[in-house]
């Protein structure tokens, strides 16, 4: 989805996808896999598997001056070889704006090789991702890998996040999942 005019972002609001299966290479997700100079309003992903190479996402593979707000990727399985997350792969602000990701949660299974994490595998320079939690359940190996972020740049924003800090077993029931004040082993940031 591209928006040529960063100064006014395209909303998309209340988009809703469910039992998705995809399969691409590079920049892959269930809602888009390049967002650039969007806005994503209450959008979901539902029980949807994911697989790519480079910047793959449950919600998009990389997002360019774009915004999420109140979104939700739930029991996403996404596997990735680098740049792998359950809501984005990589959250790039490449014109120095400040689009923010925030509201938001991710629940599901990673499998990612390099600069995977549980919600962005890549938050760039400046990039903003606040308010936001993840569930998480790593399977397979992998190198450097974070609960919420695989790599997070100089001046990236990570702001009152929190994510559950157990790397192996199922982490969370349904009851949990859906009780947006309480994490299970919960660690905020």
């Amino acid at each position: 989805i591209l928006n040529k005019d960063a100064s006014n972002l395209m909303t998309i609001s209340n988009l809703f996808i469910r039992n998705a299966n995809i399969n691409g290479h590079d920049y892959v997700g269930a809602i888009c896999g390049l967002a650039k100079n969007v806005s994503f309003v209450q959008c979901t992903v539902d029980s949807t598997t994911i697989k790519g190479n480079n910047a793959v996402g449950g919600f998009a593979g990389i997002f360019k001056n774009s915004a999420a707000i109140e979104s939700y990727t739930k029991a996403v399985t996404i596997t990735a070889a680098m740049y792998g997350g359950l809501f984005i792969g990589v959250n790039d602000s490449a014109d120095r704006s400040n689009v923010t990701i925030s509201e938001s949660y991710a629940k599901g299974q990673l499998t990612c090789s390099t600069y995977g994490g549980g919600f962005v595998g890549h938050n760039g320079f400046k990039a903003t991702v606040k308010n936001c939690y993840v569930i998480i359940r790593y399977t397979g190996q992998g190198s450097k890998l974070g609960l919420f972020c695989g790599v997070n740049d100089t001046l990236g924003v990570m702001e009152n996040c929190a994510y559950n800090n157990n790397l192996h077993g199922n982490l969370a029931t349904s009851a949990l999942f859906e009780d947006h004040n309480h994490l299970d082993q919960e660690t905020y940031f």
